[in-house]
């Protein structure tokens, strides 16, 4: 499910205008589908308290970064702020004045750094990593995909240690597939619908864990040879 208030840099408590004003500064480089959906979804007040309900009970943490607006006194507007990193947008409807903090951009591991990875490590490492990302931006069906890509490259791996070394030159076809059929749609998604904009994460613990995977099936392979040899 796509989160649209963070594709337009909102908060989910963002006003009609609001959202028809980041609509109409975006506009350029959202593609039809997306433009379609927040005039669908969060401009018609009792389809987005449902879209609000769901994406609520789908992304609890999300909605947990935000202050709910509150009327203030007097005509001022509150200073408070939800984190240091969020900017605080100011909005002023009738008599009630409202604050609302901006969504932060997503974490993200680098699309085009995992493929270059995957070189060195396979594409099990980046299919895993596109996977993650696509769950990070509410794309869960592409994220899926890429969890079905990594299945399949961690069994030829297996089958290439235990059966034959033809198994690896199939993980390297995979990896020329999943290229060309998923990976550079994340890429291209980032550029368009985040203009590039998010906080990348550091690769300490992915590799460290691909790392330890690695020795752990080196070691799974030495012990079955071992005990084939000894029966």
């Amino acid at each position: 499910m796509i989160n649209l208030y963070k594709v337009l840099h909102l908060s989910p408590y963002a006003s009609e205008s609001e959202i028809r004003l980041a609509l109409q500064e975006m506009e350029t480089s959202l593609n039809e589908r997306t433009i379609k959906a927040v005039y669908e979804w969060l401009l018609v007040d009792s389809v987005r308290a449902r879209y609000d309900m769901k994406l609520r009970e789908t992304y609890p943490d999300y909605f947990a970064q935000f202050r709910v607006p509150v009327a203030q006194n007097g005509g001022n507007f509150a200073k408070k702020q939800v984190g240091s990193s969020r900017k605080v947008v100011k909005h002023q409807t009738l008599a009630q004045q409202y604050v609302y903090p901006r969504a932060d951009v997503p974490e993200l591991w680098n699309p085009n750094a995992a493929v270059n990875w995957c070189i060195v490590f396979n594409v099990v490492f980046g299919a895993v990593i596109h996977a993650l990302n696509w769950s990070e931006l509410g794309e869960d069906d592409l994220a899926q995909s890429n969890w079905i890509v990594a299945g399949i490259g961690f069994c030829l791996i297996l089958c290439a240690m235990v059966f034959s070394p033809v198994f690896s030159f199939l993980n390297f076809v995979l990896l020329i597939v999943w290229y060309f059929a998923l990976a550079k749609k994340q890429a291209a998604y980032i550029k368009k619908e985040l203009r590039g904009q998010y906080q990348k994460k550091g690769w300490g613990i992915p590799m460290g864990i691909t790392i330890l995977v690695g020795l752990g099936l080196i070691l799974l392979l030495i012990v079955l040879s071992a005990l084939v040899k000894s029966a």
